[in-house]
């Protein structure tokens, strides 16, 4: 028998992934020592990115515009080299952004 469901379960089996959870295209989900950032991108693509100790602490301290100094005055064990090598990284993944030395973790805390 053609027609009825068939053609229907072939489209839901091709259907490209949607984001049905009601969170944003970019967040995060933090688990005390380590922090997930999911990231939908355009054509369907997502990312999953894992950040533990520093790092973690680093991205959630950026979650309002901070200046590098700010970082470097509470992260005083790290060198300003790595961070502004962090801070590259992250705005090259278009996790953070960046404007002179202000930056701003993008990812917001999932619903």
């Amino acid at each position: 028998m053609r027609g009825g469901w068939s053609g229907i379960i072939k489209k839901e089996t091709y259907r490209p992934y949607r984001n049905d959870t009601c969170n944003p295209p970019l967040y995060y989900r933090d688990g005390n020592y380590y922090l997930f950032i999911h990231q939908e991108l355009p054509e369907s693509q997502n990312l999953l990115h894992r950040l533990r100790g520093v790092s973690r602490d680093i991205y959630l301290f950026g979650d309002q515009p901070k200046m590098i100094e700010e970082i470097c005055a509470t992260f005083p064990n790290l060198s300003l080299e790595s961070i502004k090598k962090f801070v590259r990284q992250s705005c090259g993944k278009r996790l953070m952004f960046q404007e002179a030395d202000r930056i701003l973790a993008l990812a917001v805390r999932a619903a």
